[in-house]
């Protein structure tokens, strides 16, 4: 097997016959496709016909870190799920963050390909070489937030990390997202997928290390990228503490940003309601994806003179033109509130 930044194994997981099993990665697959996007796209091309049902058994779901996530490599924490999408009915690839891709890199998998269909719903658990199929009727029904929440204390596992759907996947809605922490695989509903096998999580946990096989040369070409990124004028100064909410006003000054389902994109301006200033007012700080030092995701709290006071989530750019600039809406405490509905439901 190839040295550094693999741990070797595929664990594959049936839930119509509950056979759990774990493979070898084969080299040439590594050497060929690398990780994430591309040992899913692999993996889907060779294992899923072409005319399936996306919402049907023979679906799959295949989730693949890359080979620098676990690493100290700066803005490495990232994971592909790829399926066939019930939105498209074409390949379906989402890419997440978080701390939910190097645990699984950590418990010692480089891909978990999930096959078949419950007949109940289950949860699953993943600790190192200890793999479980669990109940999880009870969780049914439930949010992400609490899903996660319920989890951990089952478990008795606060570090354990989730991958979750909420009721918009139960319901195999075509535009489901699977939820982690409170990141999102959100594209080609892949969370539907994941419901219609009656899937509710996959919870893991990992103790092992993902080795560096030129420890020198990994160590240079990382001081290098962490300098490079110092030295970016846009980076730290803005991006670090403004997020993807600076796109916002880029877009509008090119006159570009999305109106009213595009028939007044160009002509109406949503920067005093939601652009950088708005936001400032209501920063709450942000979070880190594992091992990187930006820090891009801005949580932001409802001001104080809003009805949606007290509400906590974390807007992309995407949140702010789809449910801001597309429907007309020039609220950022509104925005904010279906930003954290979006979550919660997945």
């Amino acid at each position: 097997m190839i040295k550094g930044g693999y741990m070797g194994k595929v664990l594959r997981i049936n839930l119509t016959t509950k056979k759990i099993i774990t493979e070898e990665l084969p080299e040439q697959t590594a050497k060929d496709f690398i990780g994430g996007a591309g040992f899913g796209i692999k993996y889907l091309f060779d294992e899923v016909s072409g005319d399936v049902d996306p919402l049907g058994e023979e679906n799959k779901l295949i989730f693949a870190p890359g080979p620098l996530s676990g690493t100290s490599a700066p803005c490495a924490s990232r994971i592909a799920v790829t399926t066939k999408s019930p939105l498209t009915g074409a390949v379906g690839m989402s890419l997440s963050g978080g701390y939910f891709p190097v645990e699984l890199k950590f418990a010692g998998y480089d891909i978990l390909i999930i096959e078949g269909r419950s007949e109940e719903p289950v949860y699953l658990w993943i600790k190192d070489d200890i793999v479980r199929i669990r109940p999880a009727k009870k969780l049914w029904g439930m949010n992400t937030f609490d899903t996660q929440i319920v989890i951990k204390d089952e478990l008795n596992e606060q570090n354990a990390r989730i991958a979750c759907i909420g009721p918009a996947g139960e319901n195999l809605i075509k535009m489901a997202s699977i939820i982690n922490e409170k990141r999102a695989f959100g594209r080609k509903g892949v969370g539907a997928v994941m419901g219609s096998k009656n899937l509710k999580a996959i919870a893991v946990r990992g103790t092992q290390k993902v080795t560096i096989a030129k420890e020198e040369e990994f160590k240079q070409a990382r001081s290098f990228m962490l300098s490079a990124m110092k030295e970016s004028p846009v980076l730290y100064p803005e991006f670090s503490k403004l997020g993807t909410n600076m796109v916002v006003e880029a877009t509008s000054a090119l006159g570009i940003f999305p109106s009213e389902n595009y028939q007044t994109t160009g002509e109406k301006s949503y920067v005093e309601g939601i652009g950088v200033q708005a936001n400032q007012e209501r920063a709450k700080g942000s979070e880190h994806c594992y091992g990187c030092p930006v820090g891009c995701s801005q949580l932001r709290l409802a001001g104080g003179n809003s009805k949606y006071i007290g509400t906590l989530s974390d807007p992309e750019y995407e949140t702010y033109y789809s449910f801001g600039g597309q429907t007309g809406v020039n609220d950022l405490d509104s925005i904010i509130l279906l930003m954290n509905y979006a979550t919660n439901w997945g």
